[in-house]
């Protein structure tokens, strides 16, 4: 995804370590809800970005181990990024773009 691996970087540093302003005080608690427990469960994020979210799951849910987490977003440079800023131990990490058969 072109606009996106353009902007990569921008995007981190305006956006951090929890999505920015409104995921921050709206959205991630709101996503968080969505789980009762990651224990033994398969995770798969798509559309990423930075890679933000999981790893505030995973504190959350400190303790608790998933079956599989898979990280994912169309654009490489934001999973690298992903990959670099809030990496997940044991994570797979894919470039998929679901507009897209595979």
């Amino acid at each position: 995804m072109a606009y996106y691996d353009r902007i990569a970087h921008f995007w981190h540093r305006e956006t951090g370590f929890h999505g920015g302003a409104f995921k921050r005080h709206v959205l991630n608690a709101e996503l968080m809800h969505c789980f009762d427990h990651i224990a033994g469960i398969a995770i798969l994020e798509l559309g990423a970005g930075n890679g933000y979210l999981i790893p505030l799951v995973m504190e959350r849910y400190s303790g608790q181990v998933p079956h599989e987490v898979w990280i994912t977003d169309a654009s490489e440079s934001l999973l690298e990024i992903a990959q670099r800023s809030n990496r997940i131990a044991d994570a797979r990490y894919a470039v998929l773009d679901i507009r897209h058969k595979f």
